[in-house]
């Protein structure tokens, strides 16, 4: 099985409910990343919409064109304040 990461600009609706999905058996797991368990499929899919805004960079991971992973960036906001 290869392993592919890829960038995800905008995520359709059909990847939104994939994506919600793996974060509803991620929680279900035992993984702790924002989300109170147990989880609700309505909260993982409203956390999606939006997402990634331009603050966000979001990788997924994909084996056999099927996304079994993610990875998010926050981008920082940097002030050129003190710098030379």
């Amino acid at each position: 099985m290869e392993l592919v990461v890829c960038r995800l600009m905008t995520p359709g609706v059909n990847a939104r409910m994939v994506l919600a999905r793996l974060l509803v058996a991620t929680l279900d797991a035992g993984a702790s990343v924002g989300f109170l368990p147990p989880p609700a499929m309505a909260e993982a899919r409203t956390y999606w919409v939006g997402r990634p805004d331009e603050q966000t960079i979001l990788l997924v991971a994909k084996a056999d064109d099927r996304i079994v992973g993610t990875v998010h960036a926050h981008l920082a906001a940097r002030s050129a304040e003190g710098f030379l």
